[in-house]
């Protein structure tokens, strides 16, 4: 990405975000927990900032400086949690590679690193795509409240041309490791 390109970018979010109010991000919160009849309640990081994510029952919180993220969503009805993650990807992978068609051929590498406590299963899932100009990071946990199901996650995006720090933002490593706002967001979560 050039460097007007990805001011551009940025202003286009800044001014999205800067829109959507403290209101907003009750109102997605007071439905998370009101979702199944009591969904996982947590606490907003203050290094993000919280839209509404279309199509989706839940949050999406982009990071104020850095191209990263985290989000929450439950499962529309009828769909499985796989479905929902495929859904989540192709959102997520849209945002950064701009092209619908070139972010559907994205080529994940895929592979499994230790669950948080409190979470469904053993491990989680992190999807990688390195790219010519740029690698994504997704990661994909899952959670059980109130017997509603949910996935929670990560993402970042690291830019390879671009010399300036904020165009890139952190990975998690191979223990879900690696990002202050998204430990702090998982650990807001009510313990089983």
């Amino acid at each position: 990405m050039s460097k007007l390109f990805n001011i551009r970018l940025i202003t286009l979010i800044l001014i999205a975000l800067a829109s959507c109010s403290a209101a907003a991000a009750q109102t997605n919160e007071k439905s998370d927990k009101n979702a199944g009849g009591g969904g996982i309640t947590f606490k907003i990081p203050p290094d993000v900032m919280p839209v509404e994510w279309a199509t989706f029952k839940g949050i999406l919180m982009l990071a104020k400086k850095k191209p990263s993220g985290l989000f929450i969503s439950y499962p529309n009805d009828g769909e499985t949690l796989e479905s929902l993650r495929e859904r989540a990807e192709k959102s997520i992978a849209q945002m950064f590679v701009h092209d619908e068609k070139k972010a559907a051929k994205i080529q994940w590498q895929t592979k499994s690193i230790p669950a948080h406590a409190g979470d469904r299963g053993e491990t989680a899932t992190m999807k990688l795509y390195d790219g010519e100009k740029e690698s994504l990071q997704i990661t994909f946990y899952e959670r059980e409240w109130n017997n509603l199901k949910v996935i929670y996650g990560y993402f970042a995006l690291q830019n390879k041309k671009s010399k300036e720090k904020d165009d890139s933002a952190d990975f998690l490593d191979e223990k879900g490791q690696g990002s202050a706002a998204f430990d702090e967001f998982w650990k807001t979560f009510p313990n089983k």
